[in-house]
């Protein structure tokens, strides 16, 4: 299984200001959250892979 290197909290900062623009609140959600999306992204890929065999 592929598997990405954990990006630092500053990139995912600089991302996300770069995406949300400087007035964006949703860096913050991203941060906090990260682990949760990162999670639910997994889940999501493995039920895919699943029903595809």
């Amino acid at each position: 299984m592929f598997q990405a290197a954990e990006p630092a909290p500053e990139e995912i900062a600089e991302i996300a200001n770069a995406f949300f623009g400087p007035d964006g609140r949703h860096a913050s959600d991203y941060s906090y959250f990260y682990n949760n999306i990162k999670d639910n992204v997994a889940k999501r890929v493995a039920a895919y892979l699943e029903g595809a065999k």
